[in-house]
């Protein structure tokens, strides 16, 4: 998903103000895009220190909403040397739509009523129309209409919490990544929970498995490598020792960025983007003869 109001407990503002650092990312970004040029997006001023503004998530953040590194710290994370073999996964981060759950939302029928595009960044879009502008809120409203359609639909990929419970079980971290806002965040969670724990629910929902999960509000978003990179610091992991798993070219262009290993979910509408992976699968189980002789192993093995 790309963009919704989440409510004033998770946002650190009510703007839609971009930090400085990052404001030639979104330009290069809606330039290849080759539209909305001319209308330039907002920036948030920088602190005396010269660095942008924004809280530091907590080591066992549920949500961030802004970032904790500066690019040069992120850039350096990312710098790892391609000769050496890769090492053992010590992380797994997954995305959120399509992924843990089923496709259903329709972006392109989105971008047909707002009238850009097929193809187009629907989120910078958004942010590049004049805040608080009734094209803006009128954009807003259409995304979140599909958004809460998705969620009368909701439901998880086959396997889903059989694959997350088995990664715990192997002591490997876990962290979710989306351009979802917290209400969906919080919907998914709880089905996860409820397949986990039965009807009567327990256990913590999203603290059952992710101890990092990064939404929308930490700025930029995907593909940007910045969230990714923040889980990893996060986790004191190299990034090379984390798998990013999604669906979509969003998650691939994180993932090869950041320098993580890439995993796509193969399926009818992203063949070309999954053989761009370092591995595709059909299944999220099949993760595990993806990433065979880099995950710890099972208890079951050892014995």
């Amino acid at each position: 998903m790309l963009f919704c109001s989440c409510g004033p407990r998770f946002l650190s503002s009510g703007s839609l103000a971009l930090p400085r650092c990052y404001f030639s990312y979104y330009s290069s970004r809606l330039a290849r895009q080759g539209a909305f040029r001319e209308e330039p997006l907002t920036q948030t001023p920088a602190a005396k220190d010269g660095k942008p503004r924004g809280r530091t998530a907590p080591a066992m953040a549920r949500f961030s909403s802004s970032a904790a590194s500066t690019p040069a710290s992120l850039a350096s994370m990312a710098t790892s040397s391609s000769s050496a073999p890769p090492p053992p996964v010590l992380g797994v981060v997954f995305d959120m739509d399509g992924t843990l759950t089923e496709p259903t939302m329709n972006w392109n029928q989105v971008r047909s009523n707002l009238g850009i595009p097929k193809g187009s960044d629907i989120l910078l879009y958004i942010q590049s129309l004049p805040s608080g502008s009734d094209k803006q809120a009128k954009a807003l409203r259409t995304v979140r209409e599909e958004e809460e359609r998705a969620l009368r639909v909701l439901a998880l990929r086959e396997s889903c919490v059989e694959t997350l419970r088995e990664l715990k079980k192997r002591g490997v971290r876990l962290g979710l990544l989306t351009r979802n806002c917290t209400r969906g965040v919080d919907a998914v969670m709880k089905e996860i929970n409820k397949q986990e724990h039965g009807e009567q629910g327990g256990g913590g929902g999203q603290q059952s498995f992710f101890s990092q999960i990064v939404t929308r509000d930490f700025r930029p978003t995907k593909p940007a490598p910045d969230g990714l990179l923040h889980i990893c610091e996060q986790w004191k992991f190299q990034p090379n020792q984390v798998v990013m798993v999604g669906d979509s070219r969003d998650d691939l262009e994180c993932g090869r960025d950041a320098g993580a290993t890439t995993v796509v979910i193969r399926t009818d509408y992203n063949s070309l983007i999954a053989d761009k992976a370092d591995h595709a699968i059909l299944r999220l189980i099949d993760l595990f003869t993806a990433l065979s002789g880099r995950l710890p192993a099972s208890s079951s093995s050892q014995r």
